[in-house]
């Protein structure tokens, strides 16, 4: 198995120098479709991509559109985005963002949620074949054969206004 490499990058947003610790724990898998952790799929199996999310704090963690104007976790653009090993964009699996228009209200304190999104393949338990607040309309063509990986970056706020980046990747292979 590849190791999943989770890169903590921080910004600091004001003069201030107070630590403030994350309130939340962060992990990033990719399954199958019998929700197995794995790097390796066939041709056309679903390939989903899951982000747990653990709020460790006494207070709820909001989702947030735009990290520069709320407190909260950014999920950003280039979540699950996919590249093949020559650096060509492959595009993310989700059509939208807060497709029903309403900000979710976060996650809510000392629980665990799961965001995620499938490439491919219908998941008969959720319509939209994701976690809101992702929406999906169709399903991504398969990808070929070929060897890939995932890389997105997650931003954090907290209440003194430093923005804590946190880049993860991954390899998967597709045979």
């Amino acid at each position: 198995m590849i190791p999943l490499l989770a890169l903590i990058m921080v910004m600091v947003g004001c003069e201030q120098d107070d630590d403030e610790e994350i309130p939340v724990k962060l992990s990033f898998n990719i399954i199958n479709s019998n929700g197995k952790q794995t790097n390796f799929f066939n041709i056309g199996e679903p390939i989903i991509f899951d982000l747990s999310i653990e709020n460790v704090s006494s207070n709820t963690v909001p989702f947030i559109y735009n990290i520069h104007k709320n407190n909260g976790i950014e999920i950003g653009s280039d979540l699950f985005r996919v590249y093949d090993e020559k650096g060509n964009d492959y595009g993310v699996p989700w059509s939208g963002q807060f497709c029903l228009f309403t900000e979710p209200e976060g996650i809510n304190a000392k629980s665990k949620f799961h965001l995620y999104c499938s490439w491919s393949g219908i998941d008969i338990n959720n319509p939209f074949r994701c976690t809101y607040p992702l929406c999906k309309v169709e399903d991504n063509k398969p990808l070929p054969s070929g060897n890939y990986h995932c890389s997105f970056e997650i931003s954090y706020k907290g209440d003194n206004n430093k923005i804590t980046k946190i880049l993860f990747t991954t390899n998967f292979k597709i045979r």
